[in-house]
């Protein structure tokens, strides 16, 4: 019997033994669980590269329909350098946690989806 915290991720199961020996020895099967994970994580990395050209991207668009951004200045700054070093820069350290974070529970998904697969599998 496993007691755990249902507050830790040491409730999650890992991949079998079968299936892990599937995807090291690059059968069918285990290129079919590699592509599948290579695949989700490609959509991810689509999804977050877009997300952090559209706010840099915004960048010039905002100092040509504001034109008096470039002249303001804040604290000895100009606000030019504040909005691309105090918004752009956070949000690219932030999106590179959130692909991490969201690949790590693709990869824990794919490994729960295995296990439940497995069963059927080992059964015929």
């Amino acid at each position: 019997m496993r007691i755990t915290s249902p507050y830790t991720d040491a409730a999650q199961r890992i991949p079998s033994r079968s299936t892990m020996r599937e995807i090291e020895q690059g059968s069918g099967l285990g290129e079919v669980y590699v592509h599948e994970l290579v695949s989700a994580q490609r959509r991810l990395l689509a999804q977050v590269l877009l997300a952090m050209a559209l706010f840099p991207g915004s960048v010039p668009l905002l100092l040509w329909a504001l034109p008096g951004l470039r002249e303001l200045h804040l604290a000895g700054f100009a606000a030019t350098w504040i909005i691309v070093g105090g918004l752009t820069y956070p949000m690219i350290v932030g999106a590179c946690v959130y692909f991490v974070r969201a690949s790590e529970r693709l990869e824990a998904q794919l490994g729960r989806e295995v296990d439940e697969r497995q069963p059927l599998e080992e059964g015929r």
